[in-house]
């Protein structure tokens, strides 16, 4: 069972009572198990295009009026902490939605990107924002 505890216990603890010496095998905590591995230049790279990727179908949906479909790609596990920005089941404001998730996104990407020492692609962010402004803009 101590072994099983140990990555839990990494960030630190305080043995209060141990009648049967069950806590004497416990190394001192290293406080770095719960520090992500530094992802690669080209992991991070990959995660950004991802993200600009995923935005094109969320501005197709949108201007199909398809919001379940929309709220499919806004919803899969890398957009989940990104909860804040979802709204209701207006097609402008979910619109609006999409522009704010992006800004944020380009905010925390050039910050990851920059503590790591990584290039943020501004030019595919520039480009797919571009487009995703004309699919906003189209005609019905």
């Amino acid at each position: 069972m101590v072994q099983a505890m140990t990555g839990v216990l990494d960030h630190g603890y305080r043995v209060l009572v141990d009648k049967d010496h069950l806590a004497r095998d416990l190394k001192p905590p290293t406080y770095t198990a719960h520090i992500p591995k530094r992802p690669t230049e080209k992991e991070y790279q990959s995660l950004v295009e991802e993200f600009w990727w995923e935005t094109i179908y969320v501005a197709k949906n949108l201007w199909r009026d398809e919001l379940t479909q929309v709220k499919y790609n806004l919803d899969t596990r890398t957009w989940s902490e990104f909860a804040g920005t979802y709204v209701g089941e207006g097609i402008d404001e979910n619109w609006d939605a999409l522009f704010e998730t992006t800004a944020l996104f380009r905010r925390m990407a050039k910050e990851v990107g920059d503590a790591l020492g990584y290039g943020y692609p501004s030019d595919l962010d520039e480009r797919v924002t571009s487009y995703l402004q004309r699919i906003r803009d189209l005609e019905r």
